[in-house]
């Protein structure tokens, strides 16, 4: 229930979003030239900008993210940062499928 300034009554009203753990490129030769796809990465979770939130309407479409496996887990031990961000299974790099 929102009580702020602009607050029209206290009926509690459905409010849509998604919560998002951002990506960023990675500098690695990508693109039909290189005959490579291109890599991302998590935003470090220490970052301000690692995570956010986006209005569902704003989205224009998915991806499909391939694990770089061979580059190895975020975590090797398994221990996690976040239970929110459910970190302890994430790679270290991703490929995007174009």
């Amino acid at each position: 229930i929102y009580t702020g300034p602009t607050a029209r009554d206290y009926l509690s009203r459905r409010v849509e979003f998604l919560w998002v753990r951002w990506f960023e490129v990675t500098n690695s030769p990508a693109g039909y030239d290189h005959c490579a796809l291109d890599k991302v990465k998590f935003v470090p979770m220490a970052r301000s900008d690692a995570f956010g939130f986006v209005d569902p309407s704003d989205v224009l479409q998915c991806c499909h993210l391939i694990p770089a496996y061979a580059e190895g887990r975020l975590h090797p031990d398994g221990t996690e940062i976040s239970r929110s961000a459910r970190d302890s299974e994430d790679w270290k790099f991703y490929y995007v499928n174009r």
